[in-house]
Parts: structure tokens; C-alpha cells; sequence
């Protein structure tokens, strides 16, 4: 939600922001699978027990 309210929303309609709030939050989430696939959880935790 920060980084959207960060954004030029002058003449934005409401649905138009709510695309672009799911539109971030999509990308928030297929990144943090992304991370999961590949470990990279684990070794940063790996990383703080060293």
C-alpha cells in the first residue's frame, strides 16, 4: 500500500487504484515464491546462525 500511495495518483480513479495496489501486490507475492523455490530463506537464515 506505501508504494502506492508513493505514486502520481492525480486523475486516478479508485479502481484504477485498486489495479494498481493488486497489480504490486501480485508481484510482492510471486517473488516471495520465488524466493521459497529457491532456498533463499533458508540461507539467510543459515546466514544469521553463523
Amino acid at each position: 500500500m506505501l508504494y502506492v500511495q508513493r505514486q502520481d495518483l492525480t486523475g486516478k480513479s479508485p479502481s484504477e487504484i485498486y489495479t494498481m495496489f493488486q497489480e504490486a501486490y501480485y508481484e510482492v507475492r510471486k517473488d516471495r515464491r520465488e524466493k521459497q523455490k529457491s532456498g533463499w530463506f533458508k540461507d539467510k537464515k543459515d546466514d544469521l546462525q553463523v
